[in-house]
């Protein structure tokens, strides 16, 4: 039912200057680009690899990444589109159908709690996977798997419908110096029932799945980085084994110093697993620092913004700041989730490229003082990218 305003006048609709849109516009149409291809593309990761097989992934985590990855593309697209209408005019005039107005907002608070359901399950299922009285059963649990990717579905729309009807589509005179037009926007004509609704939402459900995730988090990088101490130590204790035995040949043989200096420089090195476990710690605590960081704010904002009135322009950039966090966050989640293997392996490649070191040249004094041994850097770090959950997806 469509409502009437008159009486509006055009500046008071206007939210943000052409530089600004400008801005805005080239930073959100790559991320969102980027975004839907990434995500289309964790079908290829899950079921195809690159030799032609099938995925080695275990039937719970691949069903998770594709429920994840439906609802990042569904936020991508609905919430591209409902902030990319706002900056390509500079107003707050509704530009898109008007069945959309209450739609959209549907959508993205759907594809908002599925992601954090599936990411909450994803932690739980992952930090269970480690404990070692964990028992795996051999042999695909598909049936399991889609119950419950179908059922916090179920869950994020029966929760999410009261958005429904909360929008709704007014007719507005916009009255400028010379002349006036009708216009369209999309407005709440309850604001305590929207207040409501998305306060019960992220009480009742956002929060605690938020909690969830990051609290299974720091228990995973905790038992992590426990074993990776006990590891540590003994690998202490052979260093320092081999330190004192080197320094008893050093006194006896004066002429070959530098090259027990160099072998004692190799053998300190951390072995790959213990390199594997810190990579993994530092992936644990990015994935909380982008949940923190991309999800939480726009949120909180958006309940401020119900609960206190905000005037002036500022707020307009602040929501679309945080919205544009929300876009990337569902851009990153693949190469987090699907591509974590070939995003370390791109890292490495980029940190390598930066410190101009391809070949690392070690020299050895021999008797003669004339050796030179040659190691590439391939063979000096040996990288292998793997994910914080590779492993136990692979036993299963």
């Amino acid at each position: 039912m469509l409502k009437k305003i008159y009486g509006v006048f055009e500046s008071s609709l206007i939210c943000f200057e052409n530089e600004s849109k400008i801005i805005f516009q080239l930073i959100i149409w790559p991320i969102v680009i980027i975004g839907v291809l990434a995500n289309l593309g964790v079908l290829w990761r899950i079921f195809i690899t690159s030799n032609g097989k099938k995925s080695f992934l275990k039937p719970f985590y691949r069903s998770a990444l594709l429920s994840y990855a439906f609802s990042d593309i569904l936020l991508l697209s609905c919430s591209s589109a409902n902030t990319l209408s706002f900056l390509q005019t500079g107003k707050r005039l509704w530009m898109l159908p008007d069945w959309s107005c209450s739609l959209i907002p549907f959508i993205q608070t759907v594809a908002v709690l599925v992601g954090s359901l599936t990411l909450a399950g994803i932690a739980i299922d992952r930090y269970a996977a480690m404990k070692p009285k964990h028992s795996t059963i051999k042999g695909e649990k598909w049936t399991s798997a889609i119950l419950f990717i179908f059922a916090i579905w179920l869950i994020a729309i029966g929760a999410s419908y009261p958005i429904l009807q909360i929008y709704e589509i007014a007719t507005v005179i916009v009255v400028n110096d010379d002349s006036y037009y009708t216009g369209k926007l999309c407005v709440t004509f309850n604001i305590n029932k929207a207040a409501y609704a998305y306060t019960w939402l992220f009480v009742t459900i956002f929060l605690p799945l938020a909690t969830v995730f990051v609290l299974v988090h720091v228990l995973l990088a905790l038992n992590i980085s426990q074993r990776k101490g006990l590891m540590g130590k003994s690998h202490i204790s052979t260093n320092r084994e081999t330190r004192s035995n080197t320094l008893s040949i050093v006194s006896n043989s004066g002429n070959s110093s530098r090259h027990q200096i160099n072998n004692n420089k190799k053998s300190s090195q951390w072995p790959t697993h213990i390199k594997r476990k810190k990579r993994t710690l530092n992936i644990i605590l990015i994935l909380i620092i982008v949940f923190a960081v991309c999800r939480l704010p726009l949120w909180i904002f958006l309940l401020v913004k119900l609960h206190v009135r905000l005037e002036g322009n500022f707020w307009w950039y602040l929501q679309t700041v945080f919205s544009t966090l929300s876009l990337l966050n569902a851009t990153v989640d693949p190469f987090l989730y699907a591509f974590l293997n070939e995003t370390l392996s791109l890292v490495s490649t980029i940190c390598s490229w930066k410190k101009g070191n391809f070949e690392v040249t070690s020299i050895n004094n021999n008797t003669n003082g004339n050796e030179r041994e040659n190691v590439t850097e391939k063979d000096a770090i040996k990288i292998i990218p793997r994910g914080p959950y590779l492993q136990q997806d692979r036993n299963n």
